[in-house]
């Protein structure tokens, strides 16, 4: 089977970077010239969207491909800390969720709990989180990859019933 490379969509990640330096500067308004809880929310805003922009402008110059897809499996660069490859023997099926106006992805695999350890405790605690709220720690968001997240799950969707079909034959 042929090897596909899902790319990072570069533009989509300047207006990430663009969005998360409004609210950084929104939040530094809000806790300059204003009291109470609204430099509360100015603080967070600050907190959370200045991460944004250590994270996003890294992911701009990152030349790796998003997702790498072939006869072994996914290759997952986006989540963070990296699992690796989700191998095809251990995926059960695929999900799209919205959460708000974002998209996600999630792969729901037989064994979580082997790929939450391969990474250690200490570095686990998001995937975990994923985990717990949707049922998987591997959670593709959309606003990231170049292709709709429709077709993404439709080419995985693809590649699962072919290795399926492989095995299948090969039993």
């Amino acid at each position: 089977m042929e090897t596909i490379y899902i790319p990072v969509s570069k533009r989509k990640i300047v207006f990430l970077i663009a969005g998360s330096l409004l609210f950084v500067l929104l939040g530094v308004w809000l806790l300059v010239y204003f009291e109470g809880y609204r430099q509360i929310a100015g603080a967070a805003s600050i907190l959370f969207f200045g991460a944004g922009l250590f994270v996003f402008p890294k992911k701009l110059f990152d030349k790796s491909p998003a997702l790498i897809i072939d006869e072994k499996g996914i290759t997952d660069n986006i989540t963070k800390p990296h699992i690796g490859l989700i191998e095809w023997k251990d995926i059960v099926r695929f999900d799209i969720i919205r959460i708000y106006s974002n998209k996600m992805l999630l792969i729901f695999v037989i064994n979580p709990e082997e790929y939450l350890d391969k990474i250690g405790n200490n570095k686990v605690t998001g995937l975990r989180n994923n985990y717990k709220i949707t049922g998987t720690p591997f959670v593709i968001p959309s606003g990231i990859l170049k292709l709709k997240i429709e077709d993404v799950k439709d080419l995985l969707n693809m590649y699962l019933e072919n290795i399926n079909m492989m095995d299948n034959s090969t039993n």
